[in-house]
């Protein structure tokens, strides 16, 4: 059976397939990844010390995946059929991705009949004309086959890889909401659909940057620094940290600015979003207003030594388990023998 390894740039996990509760019962490792995303050199050391030697399909960072939307259109005539869906799909994934860069996984999260949204399936409902949208996830084959190379020199077998996107959709359900992820260096948005993932966007600023910026700022050590980034995160910072608190404020101010302009270049509408990775402090639901969006606490029961994106472990084992419906690109990327010579050149020939 296949484990989960979850990714992201504050920690690594490892999920047997049978745990009860992946979160509680996830091997836990230092993060393979640098500030700017690239997988480091002692990343191999840090897997085989979670003592396992599984097959595993890997959930990746935020910072690794973009998106892009994709629409395909097809004259029908008669009653939509599966295959149909299916050939709209193949379609639009021979339209995806650019030089350097392998799909890692794509669904439609939207399909018409002669100009008409539908809701739930489409398969044996009468159209002359049928217009899906397919969100796809893409990937630098590099991250891919240097993820691959460290797993197995860390006594892993890559046998998969998924989104973050695919696995908050899993662990979220199919709801129509905003979702911001703010890990240690990245900063993720992501628009659910009630089919799955309606796009994303990602900045590269997290909230490690403000306790960087009080460190170099003031000559902090980093243990000093994650505390006050702490304090000032939850407004509790005193009357003598004022110029500590300007220097956070401005990183603060950029993250929520950046990701805002960011989601409205992407046309990506949204009013209001659940946040993950942030307290929901007076401090921090402010500078997101400011920004133009309103937030929320997801309300997770995490342990305190846990981030909160560890939470979406949980959806990224149901989906490498096959306990929920996976993406057509995945579950063509897991469902299939990968070549001889791995996963990532299997991604090369395939997307």
């Amino acid at each position: 059976m296949t484990s989960t390894l979850f990714l992201s740039d504050a920690i690594t996990a490892l999920v047997a397939p049978d745990a009860y509760d992946p979160v509680h019962e996830a091997v836990r490792a230092p993060s393979l990844f640098s500030r700017k995303g690239q997988v480091k050199r002692s990343a191999s050391t840090h897997l085989e010390a979670l003592g396992r030697n599984d097959d595993v399909v890997a959930c990746l960072p935020l910072g690794a995946t973009n998106c892009q939307t994709l629409k395909v259109s097809a004259q029908i005539g008669r009653q939509v059929s599966h295959g149909d869906i299916s050939d709209a799909v193949e379609v639009a994934l021979s339209k995806a991705g650019a030089p350097g860069f392998a799909v890692v996984c794509a669904e439609p999260t939207e399909i018409q009949l002669d100009g008409e949204v539908i809701d739930g399936s489409a398969v044996g409902k009468p159209a002359g004309r049928l217009d899906m949208v397919v969100t796809a996830f893409l990937s630098p084959l590099n991250l891919l086959a240097d993820l691959e190379k460290a797993a197995a020199q860390g006594g892993l077998k890559l046998k998969g890889v998924m989104a973050a996107e695919e696995a908050l959709s899993a662990s979220l359900g199919p709801d129509r909401q905003a979702v911001l992820l703010v890990d240690t260096w990245t900063t993720k948005l992501v628009v659910l659909a009630p089919d799955g993932v309606g796009g994303s966007v990602t900045v590269p600023i997290g909230s490690g940057h403000l306790a960087l910026d009080l460190k170099l700022s003031f000559d902090l050590t980093d243990a000093a620094a994650d505390k006050l980034a702490e304090r000032f995160l939850l407004d509790r910072c005193s009357a003598a940290d004022i110029e500590k608190v300007e220097v956070a404020a401005a990183r603060l101010e950029e993250l929520t600015s950046a990701c805002c302009d960011a989601a409205s270049t992407a046309e990506l509408r949204f009013n209001e979003a659940l946040l993950l990775g942030l307290p929901s402090s007076p401090r921090v639901v402010e500078a997101w207003a400011e920004a133009g969006a309103e937030v929320r606490a997801p309300g997770l029961r995490l342990p305190k030594t846990s981030p909160p994106l560890l939470t979406l472990i949980r959806g990224a084992t149901k989906l490498a388990a096959g306990a929920v419906p996976r993406a057509r690109a995945m579950a063509l990327q897991l469902d299939v023998p990968p070549e001889p010579s791995g996963t990532v050149e299997w991604l090369k020939k395939n997307f």
